[in-house]
């Protein structure tokens, strides 16, 4: 069991380093604008996170 969760470990942290090196150049073009983007939403997270029940 554990010989198969380690394959199936490599190979999506294999896919995943695959797309990230395709989604690279994306990310260089609109990073700024991404990151403000990524940080907006964590932040209303975090204002709307002590209005939950």
């Amino acid at each position: 069991m554990a010989t198969i969760f380690v394959a199936v470990e490599i190979a999506v942290e294999y896919m995943l380093a695959l797309l990230a090196h395709r989604i690279r150049p994306a990310l260089e073009r609109a990073g700024k604008r991404f990151n403000q983007v990524c940080g907006g939403m964590f932040v209303a997270m975090g204002v709307a996170l002590p209005m939950t029940r």
